[in-house]
């Protein structure tokens, strides 16, 4: 009967733990990089088709529009993270990333999407991050699909937030890159681009080099332990007392 009630209570014990891991979260921030860039290429006359990027802007530009322009070119943003420092047993619990669209837009010709691009060790963008169109068949993840929409005028000034699940896509986006051997120090790619090569539209992002520091590129991120290292922890606490009951009798 002891032992029945005392495997009750372990269970417990270990699923509290295991709770207790998701909630002891050190909370952080990455800031954008400035090393980020804006990425150009060209459309069509009839906005159908278009060519890859032609050239790359990055430090001196400090805010940049993705979509198209009157001219034909088409725009794209890559952000740039610092991936942070973790230890054994620790993953990432959470994370959210944050651009501010600024003044100069218009109502948009074709949907925006956000992608997670392969970690590196260095932070330079490179032309061939450059993409337009519905679905990235590279090592690209998708984290939003249409976070902006065909027809939409983005609020002037305003700070975009990825919702739940593209957050949850980016924490999984971002544990990968760990698993894939990345390590604290190297650097990770979103990119927000048109799924289209449309007509004219567009919106204006705020980069990492902007003089307004409440408008720069941010992710929002949270450390927890893995909750099997919890849980071991907490088997290791009930052995010992288990034998030290044995003792005392």
């Amino acid at each position: 009967m002891k032992s029945q009630i005392f495997g009750k209570f372990f269970g417990l014990f270990q699923a509290i733990i295991m709770a207790a891991a998701s909630s002891c979260a050190e909370a952080a921030v990455l800031p954008g990089n400035t090393a980020d860039a804006w990425l150009t290429g060209t459309a069509a006359g009839d906005g159908s088709s278009g060519t890859g990027a032609s050239a790359a802007y990055g430090s001196s530009t400090s805010n940049v529009f993705v979509g198209r322009t009157s001219t034909g070119t088409v725009g794209v943003m890559v952000f740039v993270f610092q991936l942070p420092t973790l230890v054994a047993g620790e993953s990432i619990g959470s994370a959210s990333f944050t651009f501010t669209q600024l003044t100069n837009t218009s109502a948009l010709t074709a949907n925006i999407d956000l992608y997670g691009l392969g970690y590196r060790t260095t932070s330079a963008v490179t032309t061939g991050d450059y993409f337009v169109g519905s679905l990235d068949s590279t090592s690209a993840t998708l984290l939003k699909d249409n976070w902006f929409t065909t027809g939409t005028v983005a609020s002037a000034n305003t700070a975009y937030t990825t919702d739940s699940g593209a957050s949850d896509n980016l924490k999984a986006y971002l544990n990968a890159q760990y698993t894939a051997g990345a390590v604290g120090g190297n650097y990770v790619f979103l990119r927000l681009n048109y799924d289209a090569f449309s007509d004219v539209g567009r919106i204006e992002a705020a980069t990492a080099n902007n003089a307004t520091e409440a408008y720069r590129p941010s992710i929002s991120y949270t450390i927890v332990p893995e909750p099997q290292t919890w849980a071991l922890l907490g088997s290791a606490f009930f052995l010992f007392v288990a034998m030290r009951r044995r003792r005392s009798a």
